[in-house]
């Protein structure tokens, strides 16, 4: 590395001012599939990684969407849409005149209709239990209460119309590019022509929904032709080492159990959820610091000194004292001691149920068989 990072700086002489010749560039037709039916587990991979929801924030919020009819029952391990053709594009029709995705969902009708699109797509793995996760109405983020719920509604209809639709295809271009004797090379993306129509059918690609996606390619103009002369600001050498592997992110952690059958799609959750509240683990930001449901994202529920059932107890009980600026609160400060005040009231709950016995004892032996 050293000798060619000397040789291409020779190349440029003492002035500097490097100069690299393209020497020839390659095409490539690449295609990107879109995603499949969502399941439960990858609902609570893409609410981790998409929104930074913990996965029993994500279970939550999709049973009350599916309580109140607006996605379907969000337990499930298939990714395979059954023969229901009809019903799919019903529901697409409901679609069609949304603000923010109703031209695609038209769209797609329209290469149902002529059936340049299998309806449904083949693709996915039936397990026989539910279909897959998808919107059943068609609703704005006015017609939710909760922000969180509008959210994940979002992710389940994009991930549901991109599942429907066709892969991206793009052009991965190759530069090779020569300085001194040395070789490099380029690489960079663009969109096929189908891709980047504004027509009825051209442009229909699962990304038009998931534009996050399109980040992966670095997708801009071509930059090289073959023959052009680039000009080289700066040869270097970069020195690096080798890093530990970072903690698992909980989308990681979920992938995992699912990978290695730990639990269930419906039991994942709660599995994440007892380890963190028993402080077998602990939920952080990047930097190492405890997250907290109040920093935003539902990440855990921070850590502290309350490992143990009593401490938690008296969390509560502090919790309640600030709170409630009451006769009782008063009390419960001016005793210094909250176990004194519980226990007092259990004596007084004691004295209160020998009374209730022994007055339906007396109205029992008096009426017979009242009980």
């Amino acid at each position: 590395a050293t000798a060619a990072l000397q040789a291409c700086r020779r190349t440029g002489g003492t002035g500097g001012g490097w100069r690299a010749s393209v020497e020839g560039v390659s095409f490539s037709r690449k295609t990107m599939p879109g995603p499949q039916g969502m399941n439960t587990v990858a609902l609570l991979t893409a609410a981790a990684n998409s929104l930074g929801f913990s996965p029993a924030k994500t279970m939550a919020v999709a049973e009350a969407l599916y309580t109140s009819g607006i996605i379907s029952y969000p337990r499930t391990e298939s990714t395979a849409y059954p023969e229901s053709g009809p019903e799919l594009a019903d529901t697409l029709s409901h679609h069609a005149s949304h603000p923010l995705w109703g031209r695609h969902a038209s769209a797609l009708i329209a290469a149902f209709s002529a059936r340049h699109l299998d309806l449904p797509p083949r693709a996915g793995l039936d397990k026989g239990d539910h279909p897959p996760i998808a919107p059943t109405r068609s609703v704005t983020q006015h017609a939710l209460h909760r922000a969180d719920e509008w959210r994940l509604y979002e992710l389940v209809a994009r991930t549901w119309l991109a599942s429907l639709s066709p892969p991206l295809r793009y052009w991965e271009n190759t530069a090779s590019l020569s300085l001194g004797s040395e070789t490099f090379t380029y690489t960079w993306h663009s969109l096929c022509e189908e891709a980047e129509g504004a027509g009825a059918e051209s442009g229909l690609h699962f990304a038009a929904v998931m534009p996050w996606r399109l980040k992966e390619l670095a997708l801009h103009a071509p930059p090289f032709r073959q023959g052009d002369a680039v000009e080289v600001q700066d040869v270097r050498v970069e020195r690096g080492r080798t890093r530990p592997p970072t903690a698992l992110k909980e989308a990681e952690l979920v992938a995992c159990m699912d990978r290695h059958a730990i639990g269930t799609d419906a039991s994942i959750p709660t599995h994440i959820s007892n380890i963190i509240d028993r402080f077998y683990v602990r939920v952080t930001d990047t930097e190492g610091n405890p997250w907290s449901e109040e920093q935003g994202g539902g990440r855990g529920r921070g850590e502290g000194a309350w490992g143990t059932r009593k401490g938690r107890s008296r969390r509560r009980w502090r919790r309640r004292e600030c709170k409630h600026w009451g006769q009782r609160g008063r009390k419960f400060r001016s005793s210094g001691r909250p176990g004194a005040a519980w226990g007092s009231r259990r004596r007084r709950r004691g004295r209160s149920a020998e009374a209730d016995g022994e007055a339906g004892t007396a109205a029992v032996g008096a009426g017979g068989s009242r009980a």
